[in-house]
């Protein structure tokens, strides 16, 4: 069991190590840059914010949903809800 554990461990660092390395490489590269999740994002800062302001106010949500799917069977009866904390 523990050479597994070794052998994981080895590969894990060794991925480590390779994406430190890519990175460095790529920084040098580009130079400096910044890993964004969308990134457009700055850019559009503006478009969204009067896209916000421009929208109505809140309404209430008029559809009903019946707990009647299988996947709701399922939730109930297989994952605890009594906030056993």
């Amino acid at each position: 069991m523990k050479t597994i554990l070794k052998v994981i461990w080895g590969i894990f660092a060794l991925i480590g190590i390779l994406s430190l390395v890519l990175f460095i490489n790529l920084r040098q590269k580009y130079g400096n840059f910044r890993l964004t999740v969308h990134p457009g994002y700055e850019a559009r800062y503006d478009e969204f914010v009067d896209l916000l302001r421009t929208s109505g106010p809140f309404e209430k949500d008029t559809v009903a949903f019946d707990m009647t799917l299988a996947i709701g069977k399922f939730v109930a009866n297989n994952i605890p809800h009594d906030n056993p904390g």
